[in-house]
């Protein structure tokens, strides 16, 4: 493609003055032009003969059509000949241009180079002789050159079928519709670059241009197939970009924003500014974002171990561990540790673990700094003695795509009557205490009600779960909908549980659309609580899906991580 590139401009510089010649009509000067010109490269000099010869053919082609018009009775209107303007008749044509008498008696003067593409089919066709190969010839070159690549290809085929061999006729073609290829590869414009190259390949297959230039088409194939890739991903990327935007997740659009104009800057995406948000729109967003906080037991991270990383951390901020661990340490966010996100780096699940540490009362991990925020963690409190896996004494605390496992059934403790805690698309292998108003969405509790009971009280919001454990429903009026309980013990009156299955116990009057039944999973042994064919609670959740907790892609590898741990001996379920 760069010696193709190279030889493009070579034949520019010399030959540019003929081509404007050419394209202005004046094949005879265009040829003049040429007289003098010499090329080293064998591919220009073939060119060149080429050309001269396919002038020649113009040449005489655009002198038949002058004599026509001149010699036609009674005198051709300008409409005959597609010549845009006031209406009249022609009176002569010549080199220069074409001549008529307008209906207002005035005398116009049209230049060859003013006469308009709607002129150039009728032009063609009033000058042809359509049973004559070489007048068909000669109108393809002229429409080519002309710009017009539709007319071109039928004057070129009616040659053909009149036993003229035409492929070298083509070259040209071939020529323009590759150089519009490049363009358009140059313009990042990739799939269109492909549809050319393509259409080009198509037509022209049995051409010897199209085997001589094989390595420059496969590079340009591969270019815009890199280029299509690239767009791909580039639109992948802000399309998680614009959604976690929406979120105010702006610590994810930062990256996502950076890792854009760092790596696909010629892309649509980034150089094209009227989507919505614009990449500019949620860059400027993200200006006053600060970077992560990073950890990493190799030290190449900003801090080693978790808590030192709390420590040092102001409020608002993110510490991202970039390693799996295991980290052996207990992990206390602070009260004035105001909206801390303590997260694994996508890609990785690290381990925080009591193993090896001495028996104490304090908690695995501590929450008091309120709106806190947990991601893509894996808590195990192998050595709780009378201590929890998670202790949440704060509001407003998230808890996202977490494994939360203890032994004992010490899980997770919300204290009471806080502004908010969230739990979403996490897998507790353990019990929890769950006071108001804590919310669930879409997460597996598949301890047994030996290892311990799930409260949800005042305000609690359950929605899409599914809680293998005794599930003990105390004070206030907790909603719980769309989910799959173990046998429930109820001692509050204003409780609400619609569209759920109950694997024990009674299903209770209160309740509205739920019943008692085996869900029938997949294989519960292996964290697959997937549903079988035939279970009943297939389409009887409230939005007409399924009951009970959905296996999001975060499902699937909180599960994957699970049994990944459990073989290893880590986690002991």
């Amino acid at each position: 493609m760069k010696r193709r590139r190279e030889l493009a401009a070579r034949w520019a510089e010399a030959a540019g003055e003929a081509e404007k010649l050419t394209a202005a009509w004046d094949f005879q000067g265009a040829r003049k032009a040429l007289e003098n010109v010499r090329f080293e490269e064998p591919e220009l000099s073939e060119r060149l003969a080429r050309r001269r010869d396919e002038l020649a053919r113009m040449a005489a082609l655009k002198i038949k059509l002058i004599q026509r018009i001149n010699a036609a009775q009674p005198r051709l209107k300008k409409s005959d000949l597609g010549l845009r303007g006031i209406g009249g008749e022609v009176v002569k044509a010549d080199e220069e241009g074409i001549t008529a008498k307008l209906i207002s008696d005035k005398t116009e003067t049209l230049a060859w180079s003013e006469l308009g593409e709607k002129a150039v089919p009728k032009l063609l066709q009033y000058a042809v002789d359509t049973d004559k190969a070489d007048d068909c010839v000669a109108a393809g070159l002229v429409a080519l050159s002309l710009g017009d690549s539709a007319s071109a290809e039928r004057s070129f085929d009616q040659a053909r079928t009149l036993g003229t061999n035409i492929e070298p006729y083509l070259v040209p073609l071939a020529e323009s519709l590759f150089s519009r290829a490049e363009g358009l590869l140059q313009a990042k414009q990739f799939a269109h670059a492909e549809s050319a190259l393509s259409d080009l390949e198509a037509k022209y297959s049995q051409l010897p241009w199209l085997a001589a230039n094989k390595p420059a088409l496969a590079a340009a194939r591969e270019a815009a197939k890199a280029g299509i890739l690239n767009n791909q991903e580039a639109e992948n990327l802000y399309a998680e970009a614009a959604r976690l935007f929406a979120k105010r997740e702006l610590f994810d659009v930062k990256a996502l924003v950076e890792k854009l104009k760092s790596d696909y800057p010629d892309t649509d995406v980034v150089r094209r500014p009227g989507r919505r948000p614009s990449v500019l729109e949620m860059q400027k967003a993200v200006a006053g974002v600060p970077k992560a906080i990073t950890v990493r037991l190799d030290g190449k991270g900003d801090f080693k171990g978790i808590q030192a990383a709390i420590d040092a951390a102001p409020s608002k901020s993110v510490i991202e561990i970039e390693d799996n661990g295991p980290y052996h340490e207990k992990v206390l966010i602070p009260k004035d540790k105001c909206e801390l996100r303590l997260r694994g780096k996508k890609g990785y699940w690290p381990v925080i673990t009591s193993a090896d540490l001495p028996v104490g009362e304090r908690s695995l991990v501590r929450v008091e700094g309120s709106g806190a925020f947990l991601e893509r963690l894996v808590l195990l409190h192998d050595n709780p003695g009378n201590s929890l896996c998670v202790a949440v004494a704060a509001g407003d605390c998230r808890v996202r795509w977490a494994i939360v496992h203890a032994l004992a059934g010490n899980g997770i403790y919300t204290a009471g009557y806080q502004r908010k805690c969230e739990w979403e698309e996490c897998l507790v292998t353990a019990g929890a205490h769950l006071s108001p108003p804590t919310a669930m969405r879409n997460c597996l509790f598949v301890g047994s009600a030996e290892a311990g009971r799930v409260y949800t009280c005042e305000l609690a919001d359950t929605h899409f779960c599914t809680i293998l454990a005794r599930l003990s429903l105390r004070r206030g009026p907790p909603r719980l909908r769309d989910s799959i309980f173990g046998s429930p013990y109820i001692d509050n009156p204003g409780f609400l549980m619609e569209n759920c299955v109950l694997l024990a116990g009674d299903v209770p009057e209160e309740s509205r659309r739920c019943f008692k039944a085996d869900p029938m999973f997949v294989d519960p042994k292996n964290f697959d609580y997937r549903l079988k064919p035939g279970s009943p609670c297939i389409g009887k959740a409230s939005d007409g899906g399924d009951i009970g907790c959905r296996y999001t892609p975060e499902i699937i590898e909180l599960c994957k991580q699970a049994l990944e741990l459990r073989r290893k001996g880590i986690l002991k379920f």
